[in-house]
């Protein structure tokens, strides 16, 4: 849903077929900055991360993944041609490859997987808060969600020495340590 009056930009249909992509990776490739807009809302990026060779119908060919980000919470992946065309787009529960492929699946799947994992450690050494060597952080006001009772305890605080949490309790009952770290998380909800 949605609509937009600018143009330069690329229709994505929703739940569209392997080649739809496809399609999406090249322009975006051609875009300047290899970004364009999608409608009828949003934007998307592309990069081209890697070459392999593959045996397909007996024959060797060389095809490259290309990573495309703002779809969904994870970029999508697919394997292009050197013409651009749609070699593969392969996952561990569906893939599309042509006949005659089939046993490059495990093999461009692992190499895409090994990009994902690269893409995930590098966003969570971005955005990781690590205290100092036993250090305690302390999260104030937290809304704490109880999986073994589901339900959500509001106005507690949380403390953490190093990697592991080491109490919690509601706010004002829960002493802080001298020099910890507090983090106001009134309005956020903390998962244990």
């Amino acid at each position: 849903e949605g609509s937009s009056t600018a143009s330069g930009g690329f229709y994505l249909s929703m739940f569209g077929p392997p080649e739809e992509q496809a399609m999406l990776a090249r322009a975006l490739l051609r875009a300047p900055g290899q970004r364009l807009s999608i409608y009828p809302v949003g934007q998307a990026s592309a990069r081209k991360l890697e070459r392999v060779t593959v045996a397909a119908g007996g024959k060797r060919e060389e095809v490259e993944l290309v990573e495309v980000v703002g779809l969904g919470f994870t970029p999508d992946y697919r394997w292009l041609r050197a013409d651009g065309s749609l070699f593969a787009t392969v996952s561990a529960w569906f893939s599309v490859v042509p006949e005659g492929a089939e046993d490059a699946v495990k093999v461009l799947l692992e190499r895409q997987n090994r990009h994902s994992a690269a893409r995930l450690a590098a966003i969570a050494d971005r955005v990781a808060r690590r205290a100092p060597e036993g250090g305690v952080t302390a999260i104030r006001g937290a809304a704490l969600f109880d999986a073994e009772r589901a339900r959500i305890l509001p106005g507690t605080t949380i403390l953490i020495t190093g990697d592991r949490i080491a109490r919690g309790g509601p706010d004002g009952s829960t002493p802080i340590p001298a020099g910890a770290e507090v983090i106001d998380a009134r309005g956020r909800t903390a998962l244990t």
